[in-house]
């Protein structure tokens, strides 16, 4: 919807890839609730998503593994985000405020390709886990846990 989308700039200069991001009236009214708004830090991977997925356009790329990662500052509405490559695979990303105070850093987000099938597989596997489990509700951080560890039961050949 409206609130993930919200990258407003984004070039490169040399090895760098930067971008400027703001958070849409509505959503920027509960950034204080995170560390990070939600939305603000999807579209602060999106120059390194489209980055690590060039020449492969048979999917999408998705972040995969994290390290580094720390919260400087809470509550930003408005952030400009610098992509460093990190070896063959990895960003590093460095954000900070519209007043340049660091926000997040992130010394490797690595992110790999995943097909349509892929996703569509694993999104299935997690409904028809959810429909024979009972539960009613679970918070989107689990099934977002659930589909990403489909993802790699479908990486290891395990479905």
């Amino acid at each position: 919807g409206p609130t993930f989308q919200n990258l407003r700039a984004m070039w490169e200069d040399g090895d760098h890839r930067y971008a400027e991001i703001a958070l849409p009236e509505p959503a920027a009214e509960g950034a204080a609730k995170f560390g990070i708004h939600p939305a603000l830090l999807d579209a602060a991977m999106h120059p390194a998503i489209v980055s690590s997925a060039a020449g492969d356009h048979s999917g999408a790329a998705v972040p995969f593994a994290w390290s580094g990662v720390s919260l400087h500052a809470v509550g930003a509405t408005a952030v400009r985000v610098r992509l460093t490559r990190v070896g063959e695979t990895g960003m590093a990303l460095a954000i900070a405020d519209s007043a340049g105070r660091p926000v997040l850093s992130v010394d490797s987000m690595v992110s790999r390709p995943v097909s349509a099938e892929q996703i569509d597989t694993a999104v299935r596997n997690v409904v028809n886990a959810l429909r024979t489990s009972g539960e009613r509700e679970l918070p989107s951080r689990r099934i977002g846990e659930y589909v990403m560890q489909e993802l790699r039961n479908l990486d290891q050949g395990r479905r």
